[in-house]
């Protein structure tokens, strides 16, 4: 049982809602996706901690058919269904050019320049923003799953041809679930093992 947590801006409630009880969701009722709550979701996370506060992550939101299907053909089968069908769906990326934004950060002529062109940290960074926008959609009443079964270099080559973004994660997302997987709480690692005090 989890220790009760002190000091905290958080109720255990919201904690439950963001950690404990959320589950990952495939499928959903259908709505038309909220391009200003995934806008909110982004200007929040823009400011939570990242390397020199650089933002690398990209979103991109598909809504047509078109555009669903060409994601999907890079996915796996089992993945496929949900990207299709799912209200949200998300494709998350790393800008390759990320350096064009880097004077809007107020970084200095000498440190932009060390920056450019270092691709490994803008991966990186992406995948800590896209950690913070799962938690981040959740809060704003999400349900979601994340999917890393895809080809992204086919991906790349093909739904981003044209484009600096280089995806790396598919998010589906809706409002209201319809997953029946809903289960008891399967294993996690234990603290003890995941953390260690030298």
């Amino acid at each position: 049982m989890t220790k009760k947590l002190e000091h905290s801006v958080l109720t255990e409630d919201q904690f439950n809602k963001l950690f404990t009880n959320a589950h990952s969701q495939r499928t959903f009722e259908p709505e038309e996706p909220d391009v200003e709550l995934l806008r909110r979701a982004y200007n929040l996370i823009k400011w939570a901690p990242t390397e020199f506060n650089i933002s690398t992550l990209r979103i991109d939101l598909f809504t047509s058919e078109k555009g669903r299907e060409a994601v999907a053909k890079t996915m796996s089968p089992g993945n496929r269904p949900a990207a299709k069908a799912a209200p949200y769906l998300m494709v998350l990326s790393y800008d390759e050019a990320f350096e064009n934004h880097l004077p809007e950060l107020g970084l200095g002529n000498q440190l932009i320049d060390s920056l450019t062109g270092n691709l490994e940290m803008a991966h990186d960074n992406a995948i800590v923003q896209a950690g913070y926008l799962i938690l981040t959609l959740r809060a704003l009443g999400l349900h979601l799953c994340p999917m890393s079964g895809a080809n992204f270099e086919e991906m790349n080559e093909t739904v981003f041809a044209d484009s600096t973004r280089h995806p790396f994660l598919v998010l589906v997302a809706g409002t209201h679930p319809t997953d029946e997987g809903m289960r008891p709480r399967s294993g996690r690692i234990d603290d003890s093992d995941a953390i260690k005090v030298n």
